[in-house]
This record gives structure tokens, C-alpha cells and sequence, in this order.
């Protein structure tokens, strides 16, 4: 089995990306991922958005 040790899902503010839980989902069922270590990307600064993020994790 392959587990993802890095991954990242959400707003990174830092590097202007975003990674959804569908892109991550299906990269990992095109490779035969069978888990992840998933953290936030770097969101804004209000506690408001680090809280939705990781309530998404």
C-alpha cells in the first residue's frame, strides 16, 4: 500500500494554489494511493479560516 506523507489541501495564500479534496481523491485513485498524511495549506490569518480548513481535513 502507498501512503502519501505530505499532502495539502486548501487556500495557500503564500504561493496562490489550492488543492480540493476531489484533486487529491482522484490522484490518488489514478495512482493507487491508498492514504495520505493530509495538513492545511497556509490560509489567511483570521482563526476563522484555519478552523474551516481543518474541519475539512
Amino acid at each position: 500500500m502507498i501512503i502519501d506523507l505530505h499532502a495539502h489541501l486548501g487556500e495557500d495564500v503564500v504561493f496562490d494554489e489550492e488543492q480540493t479534496e476531489e484533486e487529491l481523491i482522484t490522484a490518488y485513485q489514478e495512482n493507487h494511493v491508498g492514504g495520505a498524511i493530509v495538513q492545511p495549506y497556509l490560509p489567511r490569518i483570521y482563526m476563522e479560516d484555519h478552523r474551516q480548513i481543518h474541519d475539512r481535513i
